[in-house]
């Protein structure tokens, strides 16, 4: 009819069987490609591919995670039912200050409670980490990702966030600047989708600009808070496609 459609793969590019972590990988290609073939469209019909992305690093199970906030061990046996843990309680005034002095367990588990990271499956904790702009850059030129969405902004309001720019071969990892916003209120995300781009915190601003300029592709959307229709565009494409130059 001449109409849109929109197509959602049930997992990430890193787990794609050819492409991803292997072995730690799913059976099927999530990919524009596995797309093609699975669904049945010629290629010529793809318009946009959107790269959907948190503004942290997330992953379930076992596998490679560089950056990743915590021993995985630990989180199992804290947090997993499945191996003697409990689902944890939002965390308290100590709890939050251990994160902020460092502590990457409690700063995994801060993201945890709050970006509600558990499989949606299994309810398995969600690993978290320092967002990794490298892998992202990689991903998104090996899928030809048009733009970004970044989901999950709000999450990290009032903590620190660091991404990952590359790595040295003894392991070690370089890393881009910090960047630091205040956490967002329903008042702010309602001004941030009316008004947009100019209404980010300045944090904010700086991490979708450096973000775009590093991978080389612009950002197209920006989630500010769990409600789904509080997704920033207005200017967003703009400004961080005039950023890349």
């Amino acid at each position: 009819n001449g109409e849109h459609v929109l197509g959602e793969p049930g997992q990430g590019f890193y787990l794609d069987i050819d492409l991803g972590s292997y072995p730690f990988v799913t059976s099927s290609n999530p990919t524009p490609g596995g797309a093609l073939s699975g669904l049945g469209i010629p290629p010529h019909y793809i318009r946009d591919v959107i790269g959907i992305t948190r503004a942290y690093n997330a992953r379930v199970g076992e596998g490679p995670f560089p950056g990743e906030w915590g021993d995985y061990e630990e989180v199992k046996r804290r947090e997993d039912p499945n191996f003697g843990g409990s689902k944890p309680k939002p965390l308290t005034d100590e709890e939050i200050a251990k994160a902020m002095s460092g502590d990457r367990y409690w700063m995994g588990r801060w993201v945890r409670v709050d970006g509600n990271e558990r499989g949606t499956t299994t309810d398995r904790p969600r690993r978290t980490g320092e967002p990794n702009w490298e892998l992202l850059k990689h991903a998104g030129r090996v899928i030809g990702v048009t733009n970004w969405a970044i989901t999950k902004i709000d999450v990290m309001g009032g903590k620190p966030v660091r991404p990952i720019l590359e790595y040295k071969e003894n392991g070690n990892h370089v890393y881009g600047k910090n960047y630091s916003w205040p956490a967002i209120t329903d008042s702010m995300a309602r001004e941030m989708v009316e008004s947009g781009f100019d209404a980010f915190p300045s944090g904010v601003q700086r991490f979708l600009i450096d973000y775009a300029v590093f991978t080389g592709r612009p950002v197209g959307y920006a989630s500010i808070h769990k409600a789904r229709n509080m997704t920033v565009t207005k200017d967003v494409f703009e400004r961080t496609r005039e950023a890349i130059g």
